[in-house]
């Protein structure tokens, strides 16, 4: 069971045990540069490095796109996933344990979860011993399908593809050798017991291609497997059954590869079969493709996939049960805001076939002729019923329609119903009228429209209008807080002079109240891990900027000199927003001027004596 949090001190666990530059270098080339390190951003298109990566303070940021942040932030961004789950994959690195959180998870004590780290060994080391009987016996049965299949070793060895021997209990002994006990094995699902003789527990798995499953995280929670001869006994695919490290419903074949391709391909997300056609899509280019695990595509991968992306390209099989496979999927799809597309293989092969006989600039042209999933279902109910007449027509539309009412987007759904118009020439207004209808009877089961992700772009509200007031009140208040986190004598002097409530209600605000009150507790060194938490708070806000120390700090004399000005005209700023607003309540309510005219005079004594103040220390 994942936690729901992470405690402050695993978080600083996490990052004591973790160098940044290390990190970021097994993602990326660094090169050394002063003080840091710079290389190309991973996360925008640019030629010049402004990607800087500072070890002094472990964190980095894009001079470019504005991204940063400490390992967390990068790890969040780079591999597509939350805080918790960067969290997770950051503490296996470093060997280090999250508890979990008895405030918000019930314990289980049920033997399953009791020996789920026991699981993840169990199948680390069989996917290992699957391997190796791979690449140990080359005329071995599997070996020899997988020649068919045309696969070379790179692939292979990527998809860490391997073969359960030919026997009754290899496996078991291999574990039991290992020192797992019976009943570890048994509750792992790699074995089945038998019917005949009770308490004898056999491999589940026997003379078949071995496809490791991976979580989020990239560790191996289960396996599906492959017959690889026909007369053998059991079904084309076995699976493990589920435990609590692994749920069908839940895991994406391919996923821990795709999740960091995804935001680099225009389709987004490609939605394959099985594992081979996934596999076949990788070795294209198109590292962007998933397949669901031994179920229908379901409402929890979706919204898996929604977070990184509202692009879909479904590229299912074009037999029936494909066909409705797509279907289904476009049921799960658009209510939550994708934008899906539908990617047919030409000829009626499948990605895995196609590449083989055809290329890789056949699958190329199938994803770059992929069509809008109205196109899709106006071919496919236009071939069911007959256009020429009324009712054909009707019935194509009200067909169409069902999809459409799922979109929750006004004037996205509002378009589909334009454009079916005009193809089907039936009028607008009844095909409106048929809509409405068709939500009312349907929007009690709509799942709901938010989910984690980015959203279109017709979602998003528009910020509000700063007065010039507040506009050079938040410049100088960026000015500031690089001055408060570089020197701690700029810390002092704004507890000693600038109320912390006169700050914005912004990052940038909060950064500067919260390092100013670090520093009248005596931490202002823990400025940096204090900076590291806010950048995870308020992600966008620019505050990863001032984790990148200055190349030549100022000398005393400057220091002193910007740190008075920098004072001076935010005190001076905020006065004059004060007198401005005084003056509009003074034009609102004349009746209250006696009043009002006492507090502007008041404000204007302020502002006079602030300025004399700094004239002085000039």
């Amino acid at each position: 069971m994942a936690p729901r949090f992470i405690p402050n001190e695993i978080r600083e666990m996490i990052r004591e045990r973790t160098d940044i530059v290390e990190l970021i270098s097994s993602y990326i080339t660094l090169k050394h540069m002063g003080t840091s390190w710079k290389a190309c951003c991973p996360f925008h298109q640019e030629k010049t490095p402004s990607f800087t990566v500072s070890p002094e303070r472990q964190s980095f940021h894009c001079f470019g796109c504005g991204a940063g942040g400490d390992v967390f932030k990068f790890v969040m961004l780079y591999e597509n996933v939350d805080f918790t789950t960067a969290g997770i994959m950051l503490a296996e690195r470093a060997h280090i344990t999250i508890p979990e959180n008895p405030r918000f998870e019930k314990k289980d004590e049920s033997p399953l979860a009791q020996h789920k780290d026991r699981f993840y060994e169990i199948y680390e080391q069989l996917c290992s011993f699957y391997q190796t009987r791979l690449e140990k016996f080359p005329d071995s049965a599997v070996a020899k399908y997988l020649a068919t299949r045309e696969l070379d070793p790179d692939t292979i060895q990527k998809f860490r593809l391997g073969a359960s021997p030919d026997a009754w209990d290899e496996g078991v002994n291999f574990l039991r050798k290992l020192g797992f006990s019976d009943e570890e094995i048994k509750l792992s699902g790699v074995v089945s017991e038998s019917e005949k003789s009770q308490g004898r527990i056999y491999d589940r798995f026997r003379n078949r291609l071995m496809f490791p499953i991976w979580n989020e995280q990239g560790r191996v929670v289960a396996f599906s497997s492959r017959k690889v001869v026909e007369e053998d006994n059991g079904g084309k695919y076995i699976n493990s059954p589920e435990s609590p490290v692994f749920k069908k419903s839940k895991t994406l074949y391919g996923y821990s590869f795709a999740r960091r391709q995804i935001p680099h391909h225009p389709e987004g997300v490609i939605l394959c079969e099985g594992q081979l056609d996934v596999i076949a899509m990788h070795r294209a280019g198109f590292e962007n493709a998933v397949a669901p695990q031994g179920t229908a595509f379901t409402q929890e991968q979706a919204q898996l996939l929604r977070r990184q992306t509202q692009h879909l390209a479904i590229g299912l099989d074009s037999d029936s049960a494909g066909t409705e496979a797509t279907l289904r999927a476009l049921d799960i799809a658009l209510p939550l805001g994708f934008d899906v597309r539908i990617i047919r293989f030409p000829g009626g092969k499948d990605p895995d076939e196609l590449f083989r006989k055809e290329g890789l600039e056949a699958i190329h042209g199938a994803v770059r002729s992929a069509m809008d999933f109205s196109d899709f279902l106006l071919d496919y109910y236009s071939a069911q019923f007959d256009l020429k007449t009324p009712s054909g027509r009707a019935r194509v539309a009200n067909s169409i329609l069902r999809f459409v009412a799922k979109i929750e987007n006004d004037i996205t759904r509002a378009t589909y119903a334009d454009a079916l118009s005009s193809r089907l020439k039936v009028p607008l207004d009844a095909l409106e009228s048929e809509l409405l209808l068709v939500r009312a009877k349907e929007r009690g089961n709509t799942p709901p429209r938010h989910v984690e992700g980015p959203l279109p772009a017709e979602d998003t509200p528009a910020p509000p209008q700063l007065s010039a007031e507040d506009q050079r009140l938040r410049l100088i208040e960026k000015e500031l807080l690089g001055l408060v986190v570089e020197y701690v004598e700029a810390a002092k002097a704004v507890s000693q002079q600038i109320p912390l409530e006169n700050f914005s209600n912004t990052p940038i605000g909060h950064a500067i109240v919260a390092l100013v009150e670090l520093t009248a507790a005596g931490n202002w060194a823990h400025r940096i891990q204090s900076m590291q938490d806010l950048s995870l708070t308020y992600p966008d806000a620019g505050l990863s900027a001032y984790l990148v120390p200055v190349e030549k700090p100022l000398p005393n004399a400057q220091f002193e000199k910007a740190i008075r000005q920098t004072l001076f005209a935010f005190n001076e700023a905020h006065l004059l927003k004060e007198i401005q607003q005084i003056m509009a309540r003074w034009r609102e309510h004349p009746e209250d001027a006696a009043q009002i005219r006492a507090t502007y005079a008041e404000y204007q004594a302020q502002l006079r004596q602030i300025r004399l103040d700094h004239a002085k220390s000039i």
